[in-house]
Protein backbone atom coordinates (compact mmCIF):
# COMPACT_ATOMS: atom_id res chain seq x y z
CA UNK A 1 0.00 0.00 0.00
CA UNK A 2 1.39 3.10 -1.06
CA UNK A 3 1.38 6.31 1.52
CA UNK A 4 -1.40 9.33 0.72
CA UNK A 5 1.16 12.02 -0.78
CA UNK A 6 0.55 15.58 -1.92
CA UNK A 7 0.53 14.22 -5.65
CA UNK A 8 -2.59 12.05 -5.00
CA UNK A 9 -4.12 14.45 -2.91
CA UNK A 10 -3.99 17.05 -6.28
CA UNK A 11 -4.94 14.38 -8.45
CA UNK A 12 -8.02 13.32 -6.39
CA UNK A 13 -9.06 17.25 -5.47
CA UNK A 14 -8.04 18.55 -9.28
CA UNK A 15 -6.01 21.56 -7.02
CA UNK A 16 -2.79 22.60 -8.09
CA UNK A 17 0.56 21.64 -6.64
CA UNK A 18 1.48 25.52 -6.15
CA UNK A 19 2.24 28.09 -2.93
CA UNK A 20 4.05 27.73 0.19
CA UNK A 21 4.29 24.68 2.15
CA UNK A 22 1.98 25.73 5.49
CA UNK A 23 3.76 23.89 8.50
CA UNK A 24 3.45 25.05 11.88
CA UNK A 25 7.29 25.79 11.87
CA UNK A 26 7.64 28.35 9.62
CA UNK A 27 3.86 29.91 10.56
CA UNK A 28 4.55 33.78 10.88
CA UNK A 29 1.22 34.48 12.78
CA UNK A 30 1.27 37.99 12.66
CA UNK A 31 2.74 38.66 9.10
CA UNK A 32 -0.79 37.05 8.78
CA UNK A 33 -2.62 39.37 11.21
CA UNK A 34 -0.61 42.13 9.91
CA UNK A 35 -3.05 40.94 6.09
CA UNK A 36 -5.79 41.15 7.90
CA UNK A 37 -5.07 44.32 9.81
CA UNK A 38 -4.21 46.48 6.21
CA UNK A 39 -7.55 45.27 4.58
CA UNK A 40 -9.52 47.33 8.05
CA UNK A 41 -9.78 44.21 10.22
CA UNK A 42 -9.68 45.03 13.92
CA UNK A 43 -8.54 41.68 15.50
CA UNK A 44 -8.66 41.30 19.12
CA UNK A 45 -6.19 38.81 20.57
CA UNK A 46 -7.04 35.37 22.38
CA UNK A 47 -4.57 33.10 23.67
CA UNK A 48 -2.55 31.45 20.72
CA UNK A 49 -5.16 32.82 18.40
CA UNK A 50 -7.67 35.47 16.96
CA UNK A 51 -11.24 35.98 18.52
CA UNK A 52 -13.61 34.86 15.97
CA UNK A 53 -16.13 37.86 16.85
CA UNK A 54 -13.56 40.17 15.49
CA UNK A 55 -13.47 39.24 11.80
CA UNK A 56 -16.23 40.74 9.97
CA UNK A 57 -18.73 39.03 7.24
CA UNK A 58 -18.47 37.28 5.21
CA UNK A 59 -14.54 35.67 6.99
CA UNK A 60 -16.22 35.00 10.23
CA UNK A 61 -18.75 32.31 8.60
CA UNK A 62 -15.92 31.32 6.09
CA UNK A 63 -13.86 30.75 9.14
CA UNK A 64 -16.29 28.23 11.10
CA UNK A 65 -17.33 26.41 7.70
CA UNK A 66 -13.15 25.91 7.84
CA UNK A 67 -12.95 24.60 10.86
CA UNK A 68 -16.42 22.59 10.92
CA UNK A 69 -15.19 20.96 7.45
CA UNK A 70 -11.50 21.31 6.67
CA UNK A 71 -9.56 21.59 9.65
CA UNK A 72 -12.03 20.26 12.48
CA UNK A 73 -10.70 21.68 15.44
CA UNK A 74 -12.98 21.74 17.96
CA UNK A 75 -11.59 24.96 19.49
CA UNK A 76 -14.15 27.27 18.48
CA UNK A 77 -13.68 30.03 20.44
CA UNK A 78 -10.49 30.95 18.92
CA UNK A 79 -9.11 31.27 14.91
CA UNK A 80 -5.96 29.91 14.78
CA UNK A 81 -2.93 30.78 11.99
CA UNK A 82 -3.97 28.09 9.75
CA UNK A 83 -7.49 29.69 9.64
CA UNK A 84 -6.15 32.89 8.96
CA UNK A 85 -3.91 31.32 6.41
CA UNK A 86 -6.89 29.98 4.29
CA UNK A 87 -8.81 33.10 4.68
CA UNK A 88 -5.68 34.92 3.32
CA UNK A 89 -5.57 32.96 0.86
CA UNK A 90 -9.24 33.58 -0.21
CA UNK A 91 -8.53 37.06 0.43
CA UNK A 92 -5.57 36.44 -2.88
CA UNK A 93 -2.75 37.55 -0.24
CA UNK A 94 -0.85 34.75 0.14
CA UNK A 95 -1.21 31.28 -1.68
CA UNK A 96 -1.13 28.03 0.26
CA UNK A 97 -0.40 24.73 -1.60
CA UNK A 98 -3.88 22.89 -0.98
CA UNK A 99 -2.77 19.57 -1.49
CA UNK A 100 0.41 19.54 1.05
CA UNK A 101 -2.33 21.58 3.51
CA UNK A 102 -4.66 18.79 3.30
CA UNK A 103 -2.49 15.87 3.45
CA UNK A 104 -0.82 17.48 6.86
CA UNK A 105 -4.08 17.59 7.81
CA UNK A 106 -4.96 14.06 6.74
CA UNK A 107 -1.72 13.10 8.87
CA UNK A 108 -2.63 14.76 11.91
CA UNK A 109 -6.04 12.57 12.03
CA UNK A 110 -4.25 9.41 11.43
CA UNK A 111 -2.10 9.92 14.14
CA UNK A 112 -4.78 10.79 16.10
CA UNK A 113 -6.56 7.82 15.14
CA UNK A 114 -3.64 5.88 16.31
CA UNK A 115 -4.13 7.61 19.89
CA UNK A 116 -7.77 7.24 20.93
CA UNK A 117 -10.16 4.93 22.32
CA UNK A 118 -13.25 6.76 19.71
CA UNK A 119 -11.63 6.75 16.48
CA UNK A 120 -15.53 7.88 14.91
CA UNK A 121 -15.11 11.36 16.34
CA UNK A 122 -11.86 11.46 14.83
CA UNK A 123 -12.48 10.58 11.66
CA UNK A 124 -13.97 13.50 10.30
CA UNK A 125 -12.67 13.83 7.12
CA UNK A 126 -13.96 10.74 6.22
CA UNK A 127 -15.48 12.74 2.42
CA UNK A 128 -12.08 13.22 1.83
CA UNK A 129 -10.84 9.67 2.94
CA UNK A 130 -13.77 8.48 0.84
CA UNK A 131 -12.50 10.52 -2.49
CA UNK A 132 -8.92 9.58 -2.32
CA UNK A 133 -10.18 5.78 -2.01
CA UNK A 134 -12.71 6.10 -4.66
CA UNK A 135 -9.85 7.98 -6.70
CA UNK A 136 -7.38 5.51 -6.48
CA UNK A 137 -9.42 1.71 -6.94
CA UNK A 138 -11.21 3.06 -10.24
Amino acid sequence: MRALTEAILAEVTCLPIEGINWVKKNTVFHEVVELFKYLGEKLVWKGTGICPISLSKPWRELEKVFQKYITCDDHHDVVRPRHLKLLATLKKKIVINLPFFLNMLLHEVACSVRKSRNTQAIVIHHGLIKLVVIKKLT
